[in-house]
């Protein structure tokens, strides 16, 4: 008798369940109350697979492990035989003894099911029991899911009136004229700037200046490190030296030997290589310290991570820039590329002054797309900021929202959508 009452505050609780969720949480957990069961997992057919919705205890289950593979496996094997609502787990196949409780109505068809596992096998009268938790909860699920279906089609059902005004004011919204933007990176970066590089291939001994330093024409920036050089000069000094010596003893001697002085020429010769020798390590030696040939200041990211850091010839070092001339770069990724007309203007805030907004008049449009350092590819947009009381400093960065085209509104929010289909079945 205990079981019967047992079974009908089951029912009723079920029925009473204030959504699916709750009613899920009590196939899972209260259903200890009448069967005995050391793990219970409800899952629910997904598509064309079976998703594990919810675990006894309100404990996680991982849907990609071992454990939830071989449930999965199970179910699909059992699940040719839904027209039987519970089926005995088998020790040698499914390693655990229980039973799987299947959900199904005539008019619903599949809702889910119960995975039990319990250190014995069930008996008789409990799977009876099993059996009638199947309708009750089939009938429960199919409740849910009608109540489903019949909130998301309210709307068509509604009121005929009110469901007619509200399709003729979507369908009047779809052709709402808009105008097309974008929204991408932005930030201030200098007007004709001069790029400072490395000179030749070596390693930067010292940094004479400092990020916003001002600089004047012939300031040295930096200076690479020489040594070896200044040794490849004393070298070949030596060496000129030493061949000027033999050179005027060879010159005497040919006074009394004439078949000697055709080894002159070829002394003066070697004493000409070793001059351009020593005259290009002297060349290298001036060009170790870099100097500026304009005044502006020193935009780089500091000196402390210069020093000591081995370089290419060519490499960018720095840039001295005239502060008070500016301009706004726009890097737009190229799926979110837009058409920009050429006398257009973008909008951007700063991210030192987020609830500041400035104008900029675009100038250029990049004609290709190109890779940046952080390894995004982007279209370069170059806008004009004109004159401000706000004094903008070179490297803030912020955002910029460009305008393009005017468009209805239906395709500007469908337009990355299409694309992204159409990229993806290849039209």
């Amino acid at each position: 008798m205990d079981k019967l009452f047992t079974l009908l505050e089951l029912q009723h609780k079920a029925q009473k369940s204030q959504s699916r969720d709750a009613l899920v949480h009590i196939i899972a957990n209260e259903t200890l109350k009448i069967i005995p069961y050391t793990q219970a997992v409800f899952f629910c057919p997904d598509s064309f697979s079976i998703r594990l919705e919810k675990i006894s205890g309100n404990a996680i289950i991982d849907p990609q492990g071992l454990y939830a593979s071989d449930i999965k496996k199970a179910v699909k094997t059992l699940s040719i035989h839904q027209n039987v609502p519970v089926m005995a787990l088998q020790p040698e196949l499914h390693k655990t003894n229980g039973a799987v409780i299947f959900f199904y109505t005539q008019e619903e068809g599949a809702l889910g099911g119960l995975w039990l596992e319990n250190a014995q096998p069930y008996n008789e009268a409990q799977t009876r029991v099993l059996e009638e938790l199947s309708v009750i909860y089939a009938h429960c699920l199919a409740l849910w899911k009608l109540r489903a279906s019949s909130s998301q089609s309210s709307f068509l059902k509604g009121d005929g009136k009110w469901r007619k005004y509200i399709i003729a004011g979507c369908v009047l919204a779809a052709f709402f004229p808009v105008r097309l933007g974008v929204s991408a990176p932005a930030e201030i970066i200098a007007k004709e700037a001069q790029t400072i590089t490395a000179p030749f291939d070596g390693i930067i001994e010292k940094v004479s200046v400092e990020p916003g330093d001002d600089v004047i024409s012939e300031d040295v920036l930096f200076v690479m490190e020489n040594q070896s050089l200044q040794a490849q000069m004393d070298i070949a000094q030596q060496e000129i030296l030493i061949a000027q010596s033999a050179l005027s003893r060879m010159q005497r001697e040919s006074l009394s030997s004439p078949e000697k002085k055709m080894n002159l020429v070829e002394l003066q010769q070697d004493i000409e290589s070793k001059k351009i020798a020593r005259d290009y390590a002297q060349n290298m030696k001036d060009r170790s310290e870099v100097k500026s040939t304009t005044a502006g200041i020193a935009v780089f990211s500091g000196s402390h991570p210069l020093k000591g850091k081995p370089v290419h010839t060519g490499e960018k070092i720095m840039t001295i820039a005239n502060p008070a001339n500016y301009e706004l770069l726009i890097r737009v990724p190229v799926d979110a590329m837009i058409d920009i007309p050429e006398n257009g203007t973008a909008s951007f805030f700063l991210n030192i002054s987020p609830l500041s907004s400035f104008k900029g008049n675009i100038r250029s449009i990049g004609y290709q797309a190109s890779v940046d350092p952080d390894g995004m590819v982007t279209y370069k947009v170059l806008a004009q900021i004109p004159n401000t009381k706000s004094n903008m400093r070179i490297g803030w960065k912020g955002t910029a929202h460009i305008k393009g085209e005017w468009a209805i509104l239906s395709y500007a929010i469908l337009r990355r959508p299409l694309t992204s289909l159409r990229h993806l079945m290849g039209l």
